[in-house]
């Protein structure tokens, strides 16, 4: 008998302690279930994400291309723009050389016709001087002859 109760005890406590078991396992596969659910709807808006995020990335990748172009049409303009500039300054460089030329050997036969006038100014100089000192003699002596005749003094 002794150990019919305790047979008896062992299964009504076992009975006991499976009970919450059982209702544990039965929550804990509800709960298993329900995660399973919502790691699908999880794996599902990861994928739906994704695909945003791919899109997002390809719009950015077409948005960044048309952005080079513009750059790359924006430094073939600022290319141009300072072969230009580049162009105007040495065209300018090389009218100043032409003018500082074009002043210098526009000027040499002046210098030489200058040259020459001053030659020509010595010559005459020289001249003049000459004159006048034949002049002072003819001064002297038209003087001298005054004096002897006072006739040649009305001339003077």
């Amino acid at each position: 008998m002794k150990t019919k109760i305790l047979i008896l005890l062992f299964a009504l406590t076992s009975i006991i302690i499976m009970l919450p078991m059982r209702v544990v396992a039965q929550t804990d596969r509800e709960l298993l279930l329900k995660l399973v659910e919502q790691q699908a709807k999880m794996s599902e808006q990861h994928n739906t994400t994704n695909a945003k995020i791919d899109a997002m990335q390809k719009q950015m990748d077409v948005r960044f291309e048309a952005v080079d172009k513009r750059f790359e049409a924006a430094d073939k303009r600022i290319d141009i723009l300072l072969y230009v500039m580049l162009s105007l300054l040495a065209g300018i460089f090389v009218l100043v050389g032409m003018v500082f030329w074009d002043r210098m050997t526009f000027a040499k036969p002046f210098e030489k016709v200058a040259d020459i006038i001053k030659e020509e100014n010595k010559e005459l100089k020289a001249q003049i001087i000459i004159l006048e000192e034949k002049q002072r003699k003819h001064e002297s002596i038209f003087k001298k002859l005054a004096e002897t005749q006072p006739s040649i003094l009305g001339m003077l």
